[in-house]
């Protein structure tokens, strides 16, 4: 990738480039990283009987997706927080995308029975000098820098730049390949698994440069050495014994879909269960609860703060040095539980476990509002829906004019058994937003619950309409009523303008392929099926194929 064009250099800058920029980047950006070897070669496994695909489809749609989401993600700060310090917004936003990566790493690494690294040398300023001066002590140990160049056939001043403390040349593709050449012949390693060794560690020391760019080496070492510890210890405790092919089938996926396959939450229910740096604990913690929105908008809520204006004063740092004061905040601010968005137990836990707990006090309504809309997610999230509630209500009392507000209220009552009350919420959202489907659709799931297939059917289609065009999320539900009330065909149909919608949507292939299969239709059953279970909905695959 050439790092020196202005719209890849403004990208990680941080700045906002345009839709068709940013999928040009992001693709740049995931050609780079397999070209260096990152990841290595990965043996792919088959899934069902459909052919593997290619290596390089599957990682470069990994890395897009994860570059894609910090790309969203930054740019939404950027618009709501002018003055953000960019720094602190790349690591805020780089770790949670850190700990999917691990993932994905460990996943690889167990697909080639491959034991995770026991170091990063890469994830120091000086990690270009390392990386060489490691290779040459272990395959060339001895030799002066004049006999070492020798060697790999180029001049000395050349491995003087590679062994540079400050700023370091990182080599050539084709240095790499006299590199390995040279060191395979001392016997120690092949020259294919020297080539990814190379690949990999100057792929990983040329990213962080990169995010290092944008924030400090300082942090960004701490990124690399915390994707190296979390990978260590997710591939410990998973690659133990021989691999089935129904666990390389479920690494493959993870390998693919990341922290949104069903699988990963053991890995992470498994790295909680070790003392984590906290650096990483609540990271980890939010991934696994399926919070990465309402953790990142925390995040970015205190960055915020940090960008206005002097950021308030906590008694750790009372007699601090600026920079201490800064050194703290990036260290220990970003991921503790600082404002009212904390619920008791949750604070309870962390103190527990050590941890030292500050509460900030609103200063505003928009604090007030998204501490409370935290604090309804932390019930949800224990499906504790009556507790979510009153902080729902006072959301909605905050910023009564909000269809998503009201509509999330909806949702909650429901589910809390106030069908009455929801229907009355949903029924205004609708009317706040008219063009927007969601809470017309949650007013047929109350229905739908309420085990009123008749009723979801007719309100769906009465006023169903208005919205052009549907949504997959309405076209799904319409399918779900439709099957309720046995009119498989229609269902079918529904299920078939969900998927073609949203081709990602798992539940809706396995619902097709259930319809599918009560009309007698194999070919069309077997197929759907076939794409759920790609997608991690394993129920008509294991109802019509096993």
């Amino acid at each position: 990738m050439d790092r020196s064009q202005r719209t890849i250099k403004d990208y990680f800058a941080g700045k906002w480039v345009g839709a068709e920029q940013r999928a040009v980047i992001c693709r740049a950006v995931a050609s780079a990283l397999l070209n260096s070897g990152v990841v290595g070669a990965i043996e792919v496994p088959r899934v069902g009987d459909a052919p593997p695909p290619e290596v390089d489809d599957v990682l470069a749609a990994a890395l897009v997706d994860v570059l894609a989401l910090w790309d969203q993600e930054f740019s939404a700060a950027a618009n709501l927080w002018p003055d953000v310090d960019r720094g602190l917004a790349a690591i805020a936003l780089a770790r949670p995308i850190v700990v999917d990566l691990a993932l994905r790493w460990t996943s690889a690494l167990l697909l080639r029975d491959e034991p995770a690294p026991d170091a990063a040398l890469w994830a120091e300023q000086g990690g270009g000098a390392l990386i060489m001066r490691a290779l040459l002590d272990e395959h060339l140990p001895g030799l002066s820098v004049d006999a070492c160049a020798v060697e790999i056939g180029v001049d000395s001043r050349t491995v003087e730049r590679w062994l540079r403390k400050s700023d370091p040349v990182i080599p050539s593709e084709q240095n790499f390949a006299s590199i390995a050449a040279a060191l395979a012949k001392r016997g120690r390693a092949s020259e294919g698994d020297l080539l990814v060794r190379l690949r990999r560690s100057y792929g990983a020391f040329a990213l962080l440069r990169d995010v290092a760019t944008i924030s400090n080496w300082r942090l960004a070492s701490r990124l690399g050495q915390g994707l190296v510890a979390l990978t260590r210890e997710a591939v410990a405790d998973f690659g133990e014994g021989e691999l089935t092919e129904e666990f390389r089938g479920n690494h493959f996926l993870s390998l693919r879909l990341g922290m949104l396959f069903p699988s990963s939450a053991v890995v992470l229910d498994e790295l909680l269960t070790h003392d984590l740096d906290p650096f990483w604990h609540d990271v980890v913690l939010a991934l696994r609860d399926r919070r990465l929105k309402e953790h990142l908008s925390r995040c970015l809520r205190i960055l915020g703060s940090l960008g206005s204006g002097p950021p308030p004063e906590l008694p750790v740092l009372a007699g601090r040095s600026a920079e201490d004061k800064r050194a703290v905040y990036e260290a220990f601010v970003l991921h503790q539980m600082t404002d009212n968005s904390a619920t008791p137990d949750r604070i309870a836990a962390a103190q527990a476990a050590g941890k030292v707990v500050y509460r900030l006090p609103a200063q505003n309504d928009l604090t007030r509002i998204a501490n409370r809309l935290q604090q309804a997610e932390d019930c949800v999230a224990r499906r504790d829906f009556r507790g979510a509630v009153p902080h729902r209500a006072r959301v909605v009392a905050l910023d009564p004019t909000n269809a998503l507000y009201r509509f999330s209220f909806g949702a909650t009552l429901w589910q809390a058994g106030e069908w009455d009350r929801a229907l009355e919420e949903l029924r205004e959202s609708c009317r706040l937003d008219p063009a927007w489907d969601r809470p017309f659709v949650e007013i047929a799931i109350v229905w739908l619950n309420r085990g009123m297939p008749d009723q979801a059917i007719f309100h769906l289609q009465t006023r169903g309409e208005e919205f052009r065009p549907r949504s997959d999320h309405f076209n799904a539900h319409e399918g779900i009523a439709l099957l309720l009330l046995k009119r498989v065909d229609d269902a079918l149909l529904a299920f078939e303008r969900a998927v073609a919608l949203n081709p990602n949507d798992g539940l809706a292939f396995d619902r097709a392929a259930e319809c599918a299969f009560l009309l007698g239709d194999t070919v069309k059953c077997r197929r759907y099926a076939k794409r759920a279970y790609d997608l991690g909905s394993f129920d008509s695959h294991r109802k019509y194929l096993s």
